[in-house]
């Protein structure tokens, strides 16, 4: 098994997705956006356009450059995110999962079950 690539993921899901997420969908985008249709529109484009790109995904670069003890972690990290939006599309490949998922997170899903559904889809 790869140690230190499950270390990077359980560091990422445990300490980003299980607090901070919690907090974000569940505590900010409440108090911000409606729970009606045009809210949980708000709610999956904040995620999608903003959220995703500028925390989620950086924050999981991040994770795995420290986990693999990369040469400057931080400059590493945010290198392989910028290649892999550039070379492999990740951007695009996001979207096409995580839009249609936080329709159903933020239009179905029960509000306590949120992030469990997340750390499900992920």
């Amino acid at each position: 098994p790869d140690v230190k690539r499950n270390l990077a993921f359980l560091i990422y899901g445990g300490a980003y997705q299980g607090v901070a997420q919690e907090y974000i969908f569940n505590h900010v985008f409440q108090q911000i956006f409606s729970s009606d249709l045009l809210g949980v529109i708000c709610k999956v484009l904040s995620d999608v356009l903003f959220v995703g790109p500028l925390v989620n995904l950086p924050i999981a670069y991040l994770s795995k450059s420290f986990v693999f003890r990369y040469h400057q972690p931080l400059k590493r990290g945010i290198a392989n995110y910028a290649s892999d939006i550039r070379d492999k599309h990740l951007l695009k490949k996001y979207w096409t999962v995580w839009a249609p998922t936080q329709c159903l997170t933020f239009g179905v899903v029960p509000q306590h079950l949120r992030i469990a559904f997340i750390s499900l889809i992920s």
